[in-house]
């Protein structure tokens, strides 16, 4: 074999081996996500308000999206794992339809997936908009102050768990059409406090508690009520998404790598199909 096709076996070889490491971790990781959520018990909460949360142009819920993102990593993690050990054949064993099948698969791939990152580009303002409008939505029909409501359980979670209040601001809430203030003398809910020592997440602290000052009382010191849980969620997530970005970026250049590098061994191999298997 000549120089470059023997170079090119060796790439195929060294990716193929690390993509079949990541094929496990995201199949693996997605099977945790999607069968042990109930590892983590606040899911539990947060998941009842974000299926509230439809989305609209696609007519599904924010949990609905995510649980299909995680079916998404499942089953890309069982493709790239059996398209790696294809690859790895190909190259080891020099077989010449190995290759062929995972060079076609491979550019399909790749073609999904550079579509796929040029439509978050291009989209990712019209799904900030979309979101934020449906949280707005979701928020001013389900929070009232009732302690056995899963919804505001979520919402409270959500104010708790992120450190946030409302969507844009507490005022939010207090524009909610359900909701009530539990007690007269406070100008924010509790779980917009900075410190939360009562019993989270179903009661009302009692009076002394730090929260029930906050609630009075509300500085951004001791609370978040000016701090919107969109902006926060969004913040959190641009990590994630700039993360995938890079990821799917780097897949890219990956991929033509060991197409061109697979294209090369199978001009090499001929018409004799390579070593037998």
């Amino acid at each position: 074999m000549s120089c470059w096709s023997d170079t090119g076996r060796w790439i195929l070889v060294a990716v193929n081996v690390l993509c079949t490491l990541l094929g496990i971790a995201l199949l693996v990781g997605g099977c945790l996500l999607k069968f042990g959520s109930g590892l983590i018990e606040v899911d539990s909460y947060i998941e009842n308000t974000l299926a509230e949360v439809v989305l609209d142009g696609i007519e599904q819920s924010l949990s609905g999206v995510l649980d299909n993102i995680v079916i998404i990593c499942i089953v890309a993690g069982a493709v790239i794992f059996i398209l790696s050990l294809l690859g790895c054949l190909g190259a080891c064993c020099e077989w010449k339809i190995a290759l062929v099948i995972y060079s076609i698969i491979v550019f399909l791939v790749l073609a999904a997936e550079v579509a796929l990152i040029v439509l978050v580009i291009l989209f990712r303002t019209e799904i900030k908009s979309t979101m934020k409008d449906a949280m707005n939505q979701t928020l001013y029909e389900t929070y009232d102050n009732r302690a056995d409501n899963n919804v505001v359980i979520g919402w409270n979670t959500l104010f708790y768990k992120f450190e946030c209040c409302g969507v844009d601001d507490y005022m939010d809430i207090q524009n909610a059409k359900n909701f009530t203030q539990t007690n007269p003398k406070f100008k924010v809910i509790p779980f917009c406090c900075k410190d939360i020592d009562f019993n989270y997440p179903k009661l009302t602290p009692p009076p002394g508690d730090s929260s029930y000052n906050c609630s009075m009382h509300p500085s951004p010191e001791n609370s978040n009520y000016r701090k919107g849980c969109f902006q926060t969620l969004q913040d959190f997530l641009e990590l994630y998404q700039n993360l995938f970005l890079g990821v799917g970026i780097s897949l890219v250049v990956i991929q033509i790598l060991c197409l061109v590098a697979a294209c090369c061994i199978c001009r090499e191999i001929g018409d004799g199909g390579g070593k037998a298997v």
